[in-house]
């Protein structure tokens, strides 16, 4: 096939659907500034109407134009025309993203990359992210021309880095992080591609920290706030925060950083942006809840919580004029559970006293009859960073894909193993013959079939390394 064919199916796969749009519609490129923007995001795109306002980002605000090919491109599956099916948008994409620049419109590039995106994040389908696509999506990262192209070039990497068997290595992570870093410092971008970089620098660590003994997560964790504290847009601000909290759930003790960052977190909780509230509020009720409490501890030292719990109440009880009444209700809701973690966390007696059931925030909808239960800070924080990534295909990766599958479970905060009896589980893990117990011989077999998934990570990692 000539590239010149190649370019036209393409073009055709995002155009399509545009000789019936409304006239409205904004005709600008993707990777112009516009003027007005939408509330859809590049990674959650085209959201559902079960799903969880907890765990949406709208702070992401992007242009019409990446809207609608966000829309046309998450892929008609029924659509046959010319013979273009899915797998022939797919392979063909790749190809158009190797083939020499000077010969390939940058526009081409893009609708390509959103083929491949919708492609990869509709459902689970391990054989498609191979070791070829990897390399394809790391160079178009490291070569790209475009905002819009650098972006989804990164949530690409990122899918593929949220697999049980990742193409995407440490040394690749590491390639990527000094791009990264620079579009995240570069004030020259849009505020959202910023944040989209940095949710994408948090995912790529967060896949490479997770179950290695968190090397450096505290220093990256800072660098993280230390973004949220200086810069002055909400979106970058709230990104980094977000990043920061999912972060330090890789630290097995993360006593240090909470203790170093909680006075911090407690004043954003004083700044006018409702997402940054937000993204506060969400990582302080992830600190209360996983601080490691000592036997004899109450509170957790260096952190004032009259002060804490007087803004959470403020929050709670805002009646401003100038807050719409959805972000009202959203904001009331979500902080009155940060404040009845932080109430419940804050003695010694009423952690004892919790149920598995006091800790449920909220539900993510798996099917029509299914829910999953996200019954702890670090389970709604990787949720909502989910959600960024597969956009309305985190049900079926929920479901379907064994890492993601195992993330989110290992991310529940068991209240018997923390703070009541665990007698049953030792014996159980012991090999005792408890019939009395098949809930904690479960949970046991999910304990070592994640430490089994984490170790063949690393051993693939570290024999890739070798390679290179």
């Amino acid at each position: 096939m000539s590239m010149s064919d190649l370019q036209r199916k393409i073009q055709q796969a995002g155009d399509r659907k545009n000789r019936s749009r409304p006239s409205s519609r904004s005709s600008s490129r993707p990777s112009s500034k516009p003027g007005s923007r939408s509330s859809s995001r590049v990674g959650s795109r085209a959201p559902s109407d079960d799903e969880d306002e907890y765990t949406q980002l709208n702070f992401l605000h992007h242009a019409d134009a990446l809207t609608d090919s966000l829309e046309d491109l998450t892929v008609d599956r029924g659509d046959d025309d010319e013979g273009f099916r899915t797998k022939d948008r797919f392979s063909e994409s790749i190809q158009a993203l190797e083939e020499d620049r000077r010969s390939s419109p940058l526009e081409v590039r893009e609708r390509a990359l959103l083929v491949i995106l919708s492609v990869i994040t509709a459902k689970y389908e391990p054989q498609l992210l191979t070791e070829h696509l990897c390399n394809v999506m790391l160079r178009v990262f490291k070569n790209a021309k475009s905002e819009l192209e650098s972006m989804l070039a990164l949530q690409a990497i990122c899918v593929m880095a949220a697999s049980e068997d990742s193409e995407v290595a440490v040394e690749h992570v590491s390639a990527l992080t000094t791009k990264i870093l620079a579009s995240i410092d570069n004030t020259s971008l849009e505020a959202n591609t910023r944040a989209h970089m940095i949710l994408g620098y948090a995912m790529l660590q967060f896949f490479t920290l997770y179950g290695s003994g968190a090397f450096k997560a505290e220093e990256i964790v800072e660098k993280l706030l230390e973004i949220a504290e200086s810069d002055g847009d909400s979106a970058v601000a709230s990104a980094a925060i977000l990043g920061a909290g999912l972060l330090t759930t890789t630290v097995q003790k993360p006593n240090s950083i909470v203790e170093q960052m909680m006075p911090s977190l407690i004043e954003m909780l004083a700044q006018p942006s409702q997402e940054v509230k937000l993204a506060a509020g969400k990582v302080i009720g992830l600190y209360v809840q996983n601080y490691q409490y000592e036997e004899d501890m109450d509170e957790i030292p260096f952190v004032d919580y009259y002060d804490l719990t007087t803004k959470l109440q403020e929050i709670v009880t805002m009646s401003s004029k100038k807050v719409s009444k959805k972000d009202k209700r959203e904001q009331r809701s979500l902080f009155r559970d940060v404040l009845k973690t932080v109430n419940s966390f804050s003695n010694h007696e009423s952690r004892h006293n919790l149920t598995q059931e006091d800790l449920v925030i909220t539900h993510l909808k798996l099917a029509r009859s299914k829910s999953l239960a996200v019954d702890s800070w670090n389970k709604l924080l990787l949720v909502q960073m989910y959600r960024w990534l597969f956009g309305p295909g985190i049900h079926t990766m929920a479901a379907n894909n064994p890492f993601v599958k195992d993330t989110i479970n290992d991310a529940s905060f068991d209240v018997s193993s923390e703070f009541n009896d665990s007698s049953d589980y030792v014996a159980v893990s012991a090999g005792a013959d408890d019939s009395d117990t098949p809930r904690r011989k479960h949970e046991v077999n999910e304990i070592e079939r994640t430490k089994f998934l984490r170790a063949r990570r690393m051993e693939k990692q570290q024999a890739h390394s070798l390679e290179v």
